[in-house]
């Protein structure tokens, strides 16, 4: 009993915030500890979004895009691209984006019982629209801060993913684009997914 009594005052804190000491929860029926990391955290609480592009017959040399502006918080961004034949998945850091091209897509939130929605902003109308990214808008220039080619068989499946985040830059323009290496049309999609972030420190 005694050792119960000390394990208890061991799993006792007191928040950062100077709030009362809460006791860590402890499931009654396996008596384990019950956790989840950071990004399933995120989910739970609104914070994390999707969406994504596709195009059945992208032309030779042609591409798919999806092109957004951040907001004030940090977007942790992870993407798939999955496709048919040679293409080349390239995600660029600051371009010029032309307002009123493409079409705009409405960002998802992971946790259907949200209001929330995102702060990335899409191009397709006369102002910058937040929830929303672009497919296919007109764009120039860019810092290429990711390339990676999936040399698939012509006509066969293939996909590629980034399996680390990547924090983005807030308040700036960028362009995800999936290009057809082929000499004929194939099949590409584009998906993001992603949480956003006001950093604490």
């Amino acid at each position: 009993m005694s050792g119960e009594k000390i394990l208890l005052g061991q799993y006792t804190g007191k928040s950062k915030s100077g709030g009362n000491f809460r006791h860590i929860r402890i499931d009654a029926s396996t008596e384990t500890l019950q956790t989840i990391d950071y990004e399933h955290h995120e989910i739970h609480s609104g914070s994390t979004f999707r969406a994504q592009a596709f195009n059945d017959a992208i032309g030779a040399g042609n591409s798919v895009t999806i092109g957004f502006r951040t907001g004030v918080k940090e977007a942790h961004m992870l993407w798939e691209f999955v496709h048919e034949g040679d293409m080349t998945m390239t995600v660029l850091e600051n371009p010029t984006i032309t307002l009123s091209t493409g079409t705009n897509v409405t960002c998802k939130n992971s946790n259907r019982n949200s209001t929330k929605t995102s702060e990335l902003q899409g191009y397709g109308t006369a102002a910058l629209l937040a929830g929303n990214i672009t497919k296919d808008p007109t764009y120039s220039g860019g810092t290429s801060i990711s390339l990676k080619r999936s040399y698939a068989t012509k006509g066969a499946g293939a996909s590629g993913s980034r399996r680390q985040e990547v924090v983005l830059k807030t308040e700036t323009p960028y362009i995800f684009k999936l290009t057809n290496n082929e000499t004929s049309a194939g099949g590409g999609q584009i998906r993001l997914e992603w949480y956003e972030h006001t950093p604490k420190n």
